[in-house]
């Protein structure tokens, strides 16, 4: 229930008490403090009810962004991985040339060690 939905009826109520405490002595005045205070216990139920609707949609909302930012956050994992392996395989490439360039500069006496 919406507060402009609310606002009539507490209006309506205040009205009636009122009119009865004015007529009706003490009696009415305990009629008037629990009319009030049922109403007031309904307005505070079905506004907490709403509050707690709407957090709850938020919630559901957050839930569905952290799976995308979960999902996007294990695609870059993978990406960076096969960055990683692809920079391992390079490195093997690098050492296997310059272990076949040693041995070259070897069989050519262009360096200092020993020929085989």
């Amino acid at each position: 229930m919406i507060f402009k939905d609310v606002l009539p009826q507490l209006a309506a109520s205040s009205v009636t008490s009122t009119r009865m405490a004015f007529t009706g002595g003490p009696d009415a005045v305990m009629m008037q403090s629990k009319a009030r205070s049922t109403m007031a216990d309904n307005v505070t139920n079905e506004l907490i009810l709403e509050h707690l609707k709407q957090i709850q949609g938020k919630l559901s909302d957050h839930d569905g962004r952290f799976s995308r930012l979960d999902s996007q956050l294990r695609a870059i994992k993978a990406h960076v991985a096969g960055l990683a392996l692809s920079d391992l395989s390079r490195d093997a490439d690098q050492a296997s040339m310059q272990v076949r360039l040693d041995r070259v500069e070897r069989r050519l006496e262009l360096s200092d060690a020993p020929a085989e």
